[in-house]
């Protein structure tokens, strides 16, 4: 018999989603919440700088190299967040 006359098929999906599902945060938890503020605090950094969609910016980040607009965001956002958790 095959997986798929067994059913097994079903089976596989379900474990895949209950893995996916319980990869990420849980809503409601500390660090669903860090994550809700990381990408609030990077869109609003983006959003400040962002000018032009024809002009792209880089950015310098030490031990990284040049990172673009979003990245950098992404990087700030992080790092105001370990800060204010000291």
């Amino acid at each position: 018999m095959h997986l798929f006359e067994t059913g097994g098929v079903a089976l596989v999906l379900a474990v895949m989603l209950s893995a996916c599902a319980s990869s990420g945060p849980r809503p409601g938890t500390l660090e669903f919440i860090k994550l809700q503020q990381q990408h609030e605090l990077a869109q609003a950094c983006y959003k400040s700088l962002s000018r032009s969609p024809w002009k792209r910016t880089y950015y310098l980040v030490p031990a990284i190299g040049l990172v673009d607009e979003r990245v950098y965001c992404a990087i700030k956002a992080r790092e105001a967040l370990a800060f204010r958790g000291r």
